[in-house]
């Protein structure tokens, strides 16, 4: 779904995105029986983007994620 007027495009932005991220990462889980869920954050710590033209255009990977399963 896409507002109204709006048109569909992609990009390929590879070859401006760096191969190699380093960064921490924090989390906690628990247990309910057979299940579990678990909270993770990740926190890059280099900028991805290969030009790094001033303050702007520094990118850092940024992921919160959460997991449920059953064992």
């Amino acid at each position: 779904m896409r507002p109204e007027g709006e048109d569909e495009s992609t990009r390929d932005i590879g070859d401006q995105i760096k191969p190699f991220d380093l960064g921490l990462v924090g989390g906690a889980g628990i247990e309910f029986g057979p299940a579990v869920v678990e909270a993770r954050y990740t926190h890059g710590l280099l900028h991805i983007n290969e030009d790094d033209n001033g303050d702007e255009d520094r990118i850092k990977n940024r992921v919160f994620s959460v997991m449920v399963g059953f064992r």
